[in-house]
C-alpha cells in the first residue's frame, strides 16, 4: 500500500477563495491522505467551510484553534501528522489533480528525502509559470543548498514540496513572525541527503494584494532580515562554497530593513533599537574584515 501524505493547510479568513483549494486536494489522483485544516481563528465562514469538508469525507481533519498566525497554524498540523509524509498547501492557492502522485512518485524513484515542482503564479486572470524543468534533477545536500541559497531554479517556499515527516523532528516554524519558509528551509535541506527537482508546474500560487508575501511592511522586512542573518550563520562555515552569496543576501536585506523602518517612521523601542545596533555592528565588522 502508498505511504499515506498529510497535507497541513493553515486557513484564515479565506471563503473566498477556500472551495476551490479544498476541492482541488479532494480530487488528487493520488488517494492514501491525511488533510489537517487548520482553522486559525477566522472570523468569517472559514471553519464552517472546513467542518463541511470533514464530514464530505473522512481523510480531512479540522483543527479549530484561536489565531497564532501562519507558523503556528502549520505546528499544531505537524503535532497531529501521523503521515510518512508531509506536504502543504496554502488555503487560497490550488493544485493539480495529480501533484501529489507526482511529488511521492519522485521520492520513491529516486530515494530522495524531499521532492520538489515547479509553481504557476497566478494574478487575477493572469498566469506564469516559473522554475520548469525539461527533465528530472537529483541533487545532494550540498547541491541543493546551493541551488536553494541561488534561488534560481527553487526557492524557500514550503508549499511545492513533498518532504519525508522526519525532517521536520526537531524543526518548528517561528511563530511571530513572517518570511517562516525562509526561516526553516535551509534547515531541514540541511538534513537531507537527496532532493529531487521534477518536472511540471502543478501548484498554483495566487498573489493577493495585501497578502504577507506581497507586503513590504516592517515586519515582513524584520523577518527577511532575521531569516537571512540566522541562515548565514548556521551555513557559512559548513558551506563555504556559498557564503558569498549569503553574505551578500544578508547585507541586502539588513538595509531593506532598515529602509522600511526609517521611511515608516516607527517608533523606536528597544527591540528595535537593540535589532538596529546589532546590524550596524555587524556591517562595520564585516567591512573591516572586507579591508584587511
Amino acid at each position: 500500500m502508498d505511504d499515506l501524505i498529510s497535507i497541513i493547510v493553515p486557513v484564515y479568513n479565506v471563503e473566498k477563495y477556500l472551495n476551490k483549494c479544498l476541492d482541488s486536494i479532494m480530487k488528487q489522483t493520488y488517494k492514501n491522505l491525511e488533510v489537517i485544516l487548520v482553522d486559525d481563528g477566522s472570523t468569517d465562514n472559514s471553519g464552517i467551510i472546513c467542518d463541511e469538508y470533514a464530514k464530505k469525507d473522512d481523510r480531512f481533519k479540522v483543527i479549530h484553534k484561536a489565531n497564532g498566525g501562519l507558523s503556528d497554524a502549520r505546528n499544531k498540523g505537524l503535532e497531529i501528522a501521523s503521515g510518512n509524509f508531509i506536504g502543504f498547501v496554502d488555503s487560497d492557492d490550488w493544485i493539480d489533480r495529480d501533484m501529489y502522485k507526482f511529488l511521492y512518485e519522485g521520492i520513491k524513484t529516486y530515494n530522495a528525502d524531499i521532492s520538489i515542482g515547479g509553481y504557476t503564479f497566478v494574478w487575477h486572470n493572469q498566469t506564469l509559470q516559473l522554475t520548469q524543468v525539461e527533465k528530472t534533477i537529483i541533487y545532494t545536500r550540498s547541491e541543493a543548498i546551493e541551488e536553494l541559497v541561488k534561488g534560481n531554479l527553487f526557492r524557500d517556499y514550503v508549499w511545492n514540496k513533498l518532504f519525508r515527516k522526519n525532517l521536520f523532528n526537531e524543526i518548528k516554524f517561528p511563530v511571530g513572525r513572517t518570511i517562516e519558509d525562509k526561516a526553516v528551509m535551509y534547515k531541514i535541506f540541511d538534513q537531507a541527503n537527496t532532493i529531487v527537482y521534477l518536472p511540471d508546474a502543478l501548484y498554483f500560487y495566487r498573489q493577493r494584494q495585501g497578502s504577507i508575501s506581497s507586503s513590504l511592511r516592517s515586519i515582513n522586512r524584520y523577518g527577511n532580515y532575521k531569516a537571512e542573518s540566522e541562515r548565514y550563520f548556521y551555513l557559512k562555515e559548513k558551506y563555504p562554497a556559498v557564503e558569498n552569496i549569503l553574505f551578500k543576501k544578508l547585507i541586502h536585506s539588513s538595509f531593506l530593513y532598515c529602509e522600511v523602518v526609517i521611511c515608516e517612521n516607527i517608533n523606536y523601542d528597544n527591540d528595535i533599537k537593540i535589532e538596529l545596533k546589532n546590524i550596524k555592528t555587524f556591517i562595520l565588522k564585516t567591512l573591516v574584515e572586507l579591508i584587511h
